[in-house]
């Protein structure tokens, strides 16, 4: 997996759509993104690749007048403006497989290889990093096209990274990785 995150439309009900994250190899294994620049561009992206494109979000974008090329804007200054016309909040809901030990991984990475595990058979080994993220819209419509179950691969990332609306609980889970032994 190339790009930054794989999404998936975890639940979806009115203006609340969660997304269930897993870190791609674009970035750092514990990347993880909240803002709601972040969550636009990530369902502009996935509202394309999914063949979408025109409807709920992504109309939203181009009406206020978004660079949608090749997927959407990428500004912090167009996200001040527009992000509370499109998303009301964002809410950081838990994250898993944190890597709390690089250094620990990357052994545990060496030692797989030494027993002769191939890239593929390691990679199925160690679980990628994964978040959960719910999202509020300021109205139903510009979630329009998405369902539940629905999986895309993005490049989206935080652009608006001082977000106002984008809140990380201090008692939100955060699982560690757990490394099985060789």
């Amino acid at each position: 997996m190339a790009d930054t995150y794989q999404v998936t439309i975890a639940r979806l009900e009115g203006s609340v759509i969660e997304l269930d994250c897993t870190t791609g190899t674009a970035g750092g294994r514990n990347d993880f993104a909240t803002t709601r620049s972040f969550v636009i561009l990530a369902l502009a992206e996935g509202v394309r690749r999914l063949a979408l494109a025109g409807t709920g979000i992504d109309a939203a974008l181009a009406a206020a007048g978004a660079s949608l090329d090749p997927f959407c804007e990428t500004d912090a200054a167009f996200y001040r403006e527009h992000a509370g016309t499109m998303l009301a909040s964002t809410e950081l809901l838990e994250r898993e497989h944190v890597v709390v030990d690089e250094d620990a991984l990357r052994q545990h990475v060496y030692d797989l290889e030494d027993a002769g595990k191939n890239e593929r058979e390691i990679e199925a080994m160690i679980p990628r990093h994964r978040f959960t993220l719910r999202a509020t819209a300021v109205s139903p419509a510009l979630l329009e096209g998405l369902a539940v179950g629905q999986t895309f691969a993005t490049t989206a990332f935080d652009v608006w990274v001082s977000d106002p609306a984008s809140v990380i609980p201090p008692s939100c889970p955060q699982r560690p990785l757990v490394l099985l032994p060789v």
